[in-house]
């Protein structure tokens, strides 16, 4: 197992347990570049590319530890930091960076296209 389950989930990776090469760009199913969108299959809520492909930008501020993130699931915001959260992980990173609850620091003038990228993303009510 990779890095352990998140808030709200139930499983390591949101297909299940066990890593299925079939279902994210990852050099563990033989990946050497990024995948347009859509190659994989889409996550329950039909998402694409949520794990593996490219590490995704989030709001979210970066925290040391997962007990000072908010708990509302709303983000914690503030211009105080140079540092925000990553999750994903990208095509290039190793099987524990790739599950639900994984989440790293990154500087926000840190740009390299073929490992970070964003989701738009709009809130339905």
């Amino acid at each position: 197992m990779g890095a352990g389950r998140s808030r709200g989930t139930s499983t390591e990776y949101w297909w299940g347990d066990e890593w299925q090469h079939s279902m994210a760009n990852s050099r563990h199913n033989g990946a050497r570049a990024t995948t347009e969108v859509g190659v994989f299959p889409p996550n329950p809520y039909g998402l694409f590319d949520v794990l593996g492909n490219v590490w995704e930008w989030c709001e979210d501020i970066w925290v040391s530890r997962d007990c000072d993130a908010s708990l509302s699931g709303s983000a914690t915001d503030s211009t105080a930091t140079e540092h925000r959260v990553v999750r994903g992980g990208s095509w290039l990173s190793d099987l524990g960076c790739l599950s639900v609850s994984f989440r790293r620091a990154s500087y926000i003038g840190f740009r390299y296209d073929l490992l970070i990228g964003v989701r738009l993303a709009r809130d339905v009510r």
